[in-house]
């Protein structure tokens, strides 16, 4: 999901001129989000909670046990958010 709002970001404007020249019915819901000036604010937090909370993530989706890092990154965690 991180790169997902990573790359949105990246593609603002693009996809705000998109959804502004092509709206169809399905579209606009879409269309209202980029309007929104409170939208991209929101998907920017979202972008540095994430980038945060993936490396976390990585150790709990982990093949081995790593019981001894998880407590410590998830403290790390907590602390940056």
């Amino acid at each position: 999901m991180g790169k997902c709002v990573v790359r949105i970001l990246e593609e603002w404007e693009i996809l705000k001129t998109f959804y502004q020249t092509n709206v169809k019915d399905k579209k606009e819901m879409i269309l209202k989000m980029f309007e929104d000036p409170l939208s991209k604010p929101k998907i920017q937090f979202l972008n540095y909670f994430l980038q945060n909370f993936n490396g976390l993530n990585l150790l709990y989706q982990n093949d081995n046990t790593l019981s001894h890092y998880l407590c410590d990154h998830l403290r790390i965690f907590l602390k940056s958010c």
